[in-house]
């Protein structure tokens, strides 16, 4: 489905002007969160084993393997123009996120992507600490204003949420 496309015929409906349209559109911002549970139709897993490419080993960093973090079906996604998520095919996300937060290397996680259609087999797992308990993982496509644009408290100040926040402590993950 074309959500920006949908808001715009809505806007356009109600008779909002095609150029405010398009400098509102401007400043939302897009994403596409995923949360584990009930509530949707699943569009991957949270643990469990994956199914990896025959023949492809298990993702570590070095001689640690790398947990299982989760996976989603690209082609349950909600499509987003300008996300370059594959359109088919399932990403999986290996973590290991003890490790990963004290080095800002990236080599505690990988993104395996596995093209519709390869051979794939249930990976057996090299360590059981990588092995989580399954839970479904569902999608939500989320449009959201930046800081300065939402209604708040008038005494609010949104500068100063940007200066509280301390930028030296924050890892690429955050």
């Amino acid at each position: 489905m074309d959500h920006q496309g949908e808001f715009r015929r809505a806007a356009l409906e109600l008779g909002i002007p095609d150029d405010e349209i398009s400098r509102f559109s401007r400043h939302l911002r897009l994403s596409i969160g995923l949360f584990g549970g009930s509530g949707g139709s699943p569009v991957g897993q949270f643990g469990g084993l994956p199914r990896l490419p025959v023949g492809m080993k298990w993702p570590s960093a070095g001689d640690v393997p790398l947990p299982l973090l989760f996976s989603v079906d690209c082609a349950a996604l909600p499509r987003v123009d300008g996300f370059d998520l594959p359109a088919d095919g399932t990403l999986l996300f290996f973590v290991n996120q003890e490790r990963g937060h004290e080095d800002s290397s990236g080599r505690y996680a990988q993104v395996v992507y596995v093209p519709d259609g390869a051979e794939t087999a249930v990976a057996k797992s090299p360590d059981p600490v990588c092995v989580r308990e399954q839970f479904d993982v569902c999608a939500e496509l989320r449009a959201e204003l930046p800081l300065w644009l939402q209604e708040g408290d008038e005494d609010e100040d949104w500068h100063e949420y940007w200066e509280d926040l301390d930028w030296e402590d924050m890892s690429p993950f955050q």
